[in-house]
């Protein structure tokens, strides 16, 4: 969802984030393998091409310790998020009061280099 993406990027770049949007998995993995050093990645579970739920399993096969917020109006992926210190699930719809809750649960300023998808 395009549109969603654009409006969490838009917030998060009003309280001082640089953010970028990325629409599918294949893009994300391809900007991390290309160096980025975000400081939180934002997932939808549905995505074009590649899903969130196998980026989430590629990212923690190279990026163990990346900071990952599932953003999703879709079912929290239990299996995936059980235990990693590191994830979040947040439902969709949330406030902004409940991302901001989110990346304080993973520790990370919302000032910081974040990539949403």
């Amino acid at each position: 969802e395009p549109e969603v993406g654009q409006v969490t990027v838009d917030l998060l770049q009003s309280r001082g984030a640089r953010a970028d949007l990325i629409t599918s998995g294949e893009a994300l993995l391809a900007r991390l393998d290309g160096g980025a050093q975000p400081d939180l990645v934002l997932l939808d579970r549905l995505m074009p091409g590649l899903g969130g739920d196998e980026t989430l399993r590629r990212l923690r096969e190279r990026w163990p310790a990346l900071a990952v917020v599932i953003y999703s109006g879709h079912e929290a992926p239990m299996a995936l998020v059980k235990g990693d210190p590191h994830t979040e699930f947040l439902a969709k719809p949330s406030s902004q009061a409940g991302l901001i809750r989110a990346l304080g649960a993973l520790h990370v300023s919302a000032a910081g280099p974040i990539i949403t998808s």
